[in-house]
């Protein structure tokens, strides 16, 4: 049995060579013509190296070598599917869509805090997100048959956001940024920040064409592709996904969770903590993820001013445990007392297009500027003006409309505020997510201060009070906030939103 040395040890195609291989086999002459065949056998075994994708994500130095600029595949331990992945904006992308379908989800190898079980229902029977059996007692979740046309013999997956999320955001109302997901374990859904630096590396991505799947068919299958993000959308039913038309990528706030699209996934950041950053706009939903419950207090900067927060998990979530002051004069640990224009930027702050805090009036009836005067306080109360007011020890009073930074304006309307006057990384609670604060009141660090009314501060060192996104369920201009009083004890109301309030900040 003659062997032969290694020919190769390439791991890569670059690196791939031809061998000839010579052997030799001795004949017995004295065997009659014809009597024996010869048959040669060889075996050729390839020296490949698999990745997998939930053990590069475990490994920061591994995926620091895997996961380049280079496109590389890797496999999913779930289903040994293969994938290829790449750097682009600085993260680690999938640049092919998820194909997985799976039931059985696991924390060792999935992006779920338990394990969990999918009971998938076809698209064609099942499309909408306030369907009992998808959000019911019994988690369901909704994703389209397996589609081999679009791009030949690899199939190609739709789910729905509840089938995107694991079936943890399935009803109408959740306004949080998905935490858990259907994607391998040290991955997740991307936000809006990590997407928008890509938009420019369209071929990097490597979109695909395929359409959304909606009421029993595919739409702009040939023209438009779309993937869910983890960010809420505009209205209390629609989250943000990444589109692909025309030649160019783009972010929209409007897709319907019980639309069918694509997923990829992004590498989780899982090194760093809380303690590793020093600015506000550093924060992500894997420094949240990261940070131990019992982590001590932090302060970061605010870039867009340079004024100093505290910030620290809090339930599980990440919170400002000093009230912004945005728009105010204040630098590092004082507030400030005067307002001062502040520009924000998509790039600092959590909004889709520039504003100014300039824009927003004092909620200050001798003001004298538009019809808040000390003869006349309806001007101050008006839901559709932008109005703010800075004290050197409450920091900011902000009506809904300049808390919302100038996004909620109307006098009616249930919409949830996705924009705000946070900085990036950042946005206002929803009430679900304040209300989680309620046994926390010394971790929180409540400031009384009162609140601003009719032009003047009203139940000074009695109460606290602090904005949500939350819209009150009629279409009234009340909202949700947290409120304190001297008692002590914590809760939640609705207020009009001409009132000015305090705002902090929670980490997406």
């Amino acid at each position: 049995t003659p062997t032969q040395p290694l020919i190769s040890s390439a791991t890569t195609a670059s690196n791939e060579r031809t061998a000839s291989l010579t052997f030799g086999t001795k004949i017995d002459f004295n065997q009659p013509s014809g009597t024996y065949d010869l048959l040669l056998k060889f075996k050729a075994i390839p020296n490949v190296t698999t990745y997998y994708m939930q053990d590069i994500a475990a490994d920061p130095t591994l995926a620091a070598s895997v996961c380049t600029e280079e496109p590389t595949t890797v496999v999913d331990k779930r289903d040994e599917q293969s994938y290829t992945i790449r750097r682009i904006g600085g993260d680690c992308w999938m640049i092919e869509n998820l194909k997985f379908v799976g039931t059985e989800l696991t924390p060792a190898d999935s992006n779920v805090a338990a394990n969990t079980t999918l009971n998938y229902d076809d698209f064609d029977v099942r499309v909408s997100f306030d369907d009992p059996i998808i959000h019911g007692a019994n988690i369901t979740t909704s994703m389209s048959p397996i589609d081999s046309s679009v791009a030949g013999t690899t199939r190609t997956v739709w789910y729905n956001y509840s089938a995107a999320t694991a079936g943890t955001i399935t009803g109408n109302s959740n306004t949080g940024a998905q935490v858990y997901d259907i994607c391998p374990a040290g991955w997740r859904l991307p936000n809006t920040v990590e997407t928008n630096n890509i938009l420019s590396s369209v071929s990097e991505f490597n979109p695909v064409a395929g359409g959304f799947y909606s009421a029993a068919s595919t739409i702009s299958r040939t023209d438009a592709g779309f993937w869910w993000m983890s960010d809420a959308g505009r209205y209390e039913y629609t989250r943000y996904f990444l589109g692909y038309v025309n030649g160019a990528l783009s972010t929209g706030d409007t897709g319907n969770r019980s639309t069918g699209v694509y997923v990829r996934c992004i590498m989780r950041d899982t090194s760093t903590t809380l303690a590793d950053i020093s600015t506000m706009q550093e924060m992500t939903s894997d420094i949240v993820r990261n940070t131990p419950d019992d982590a001590p207090e932090k302060t970061l900067r605010d870039t867009r001013d340079n004024q100093d927060y505290t910030v620290r998990k809090i339930a599980g979530a990440v919170w400002m445990t000093r009230n912004l002051a945005i728009g105010c004069n204040g630098s590092g640990t004082t507030y400030g007392s005067g307002r001062t224009a502040r520009s924000l930027t998509s790039t600092d702050s959590n909004v889709s297009d520039t504003w100014s805090t300039s824009s927003a009036y004092s909620l200050d009836k001798t003001d004298g500027t538009s019809g808040c005067t000390t003869s006349s306080t309806s001007g101050c109360d008006s839901v559709s003006t932008t109005r703010m007011k800075c004290d050197a020890t409450y920091g900011a009073w902000y009506n809904y409309a300049a808390a919302t930074a100038n996004t909620i304006t109307a006098s009616t309307g249930i919409n949830e505020s996705i924009y705000d006057v946070c900085p990036t990384g950042w946005k206002l609670p929803s009430r679900s997510e304040i209300t989680t604060l309620l046994p926390y009141s010394d971790q929180f660090r409540v400031l009384l201060g009162g609140e601003y009314i009719h032009g003047v501060i009203q139940n000074a060192t009695r109460y606290g009070q602090w904005w949500t996104s939350t819209p009150d369920t009629d279409t009234s201009s009340q909202r949700y906030f947290l409120y304190y009083n001297y008692t002590p004890s914590f809760s939640t109301m609705t207020g009009t939103r001409a009132y000015g309030f305090y705002v902090r900040c929670i980490a997406k």
